[in-house]
């Protein structure tokens, strides 16, 4: 069963240094093939960026994401297995949306 993202609750996703003929960037591949950029800008209004690496560069891709209540995460890709990484990012926005259900 393919992972689930709480969309919701998150302004914009960066994948830094991103070469998808690399095996590091495995994951943040799986990620946005999760995350449609279109329906993401139009529903939720999040913002969707990919820096785009050549075979040359050695620094290792990284995915940042920022929620709505201001907070930044940084997650090296090839630390994480997709629904590891997926789950690391809906912590914060489930904590969010229990708030948001409280108030």
């Amino acid at each position: 069963m393919a992972p689930k993202l709480i969309l919701g609750y998150i302004n914009k996703i960066v994948v830094n240094n991103f070469n998808p003929f690399l095996k590091q960037t495995h994951s943040a591949k799986l990620l946005l093939s999760l995350v449609n950029k279109n329906i993401c800008k139009s529903t939720y209004g999040m913002n969707v960026v990919v820096n785009q690496v050549g075979r040359s560069c050695k620094e290792k891709p990284t995915i940042e994401v920022t929620y709505k209540d201001g907070k930044k995460s940084v997650f090296l890709t090839d630390e994480y297995a997709i629904d590891a990484l997926v789950d690391r990012i809906d912590s914060h926005s489930r904590h969010l949306k229990t708030q948001d259900m409280i108030s």
